[in-house]
């Protein structure tokens, strides 16, 4: 499966109804204060055209869900850290480039959405978020993930699809709780060892690399692991024509 340059999408396309920044400053500013005097679960920030958050928002320690998509965030503030009743945070479609070490602090981070920033690479941190289940890092620039993502025991969902792959750290293949990995468009050329043995893994999306084989034990675990491309084309037979009932396996 042969696999041309990248070409990624980075940035959400201009929305002809986005209100001019300051506006949408004077609105955070005016939401956060609301939720202060009132308490609320949920932060609704999303596509305000952002470039900073309000320091303020480090005044709502029982907040549990935060959007933040479609904003023009190049970076976050120390005080995004004081939300340590945190469990769901949507960053999708900003300009990030890096993560400040203030989110490792986030340590009930269930969910954590990065889908089309600008990240290069992951934080060794990332591994301190031992609740996290879901990671989606989808249309990025990640040439390489950090070892340390093998100590996301709780991780039941990775997408890093559109990124910039070549491999894939050997730990993955001990995150046991996983159920779906999905990897399409990227530059694999090999996938870990131990990988399909995972025992919750079902899905695993591997289009638009640069694979040319599948280990042995993908055709073994064919009746439990749907491997597809980037749809739901099953991919196990390609690579091993003897393994039967390919994609007869329920998505989770």
């Amino acid at each position: 499966m042969g696999q041309t340059d990248l070409d990624v999408d980075h940035e959400l396309p201009p929305d002809p109804t986005a209100r001019p920044p300051r506006l949408g400053d004077d609105l955070a500013e005016r939401l956060i204060r609301a939720a202060v005097a009132h308490p609320t679960p949920a932060l609704d920030l999303s596509g305000l055209g952002l470039t900073a958050l309000p320091p303020g928002i480090g005044e709502l320690p029982m907040l549990d869900v935060l959007d933040l998509r479609g904003n023009r965030l190049t970076t976050l503030p120390p005080e995004l850290g004081d939300l340590r009743e945190l469990s769901v945070l949507h960053l999708d479609h900003n300009v990030l480039a890096d993560l400040p070490p203030a989110l490792a602090r986030l340590q009930g981070l269930d969910v954590l959405h990065l889908r089309g920033n600008r990240l290069t690479a992951l934080p060794d941190w990332i591994g301190d978020l031992r609740e996290l289940r879901v990671l989606d890092l989808t249309g990025n620039r990640l040439a390489a993930l950090p070892e340390r993502i093998g100590d996301l025991y709780q991780l039941e969902r990775l997408i890093v699809d559109r990124n910039l792959l070549g491999g894939l750290p050997s730990t993955v293949a001990g995150q046991f709780a996983l159920r779906e990995l999905s990897l399409v468009g990227n530059r694999l050329t090999t996938l870990p060892a131990g990988l399909a043995a995972l025992p919750e893994l079902a899905v695993l999306r591997i289009g638009g690399n640069r694979l040319t084989m599948l280990p042995a034990e993908f055709a073994v675990e064919a009746l439990r692991l749907r491997v597809t491309g980037t749809g739901d084309e099953p991919l196990i037979r390609r690579f091993h024509p003897e393994a039967a009932s390919v994609g007869t396996a329920a998505a989770p």
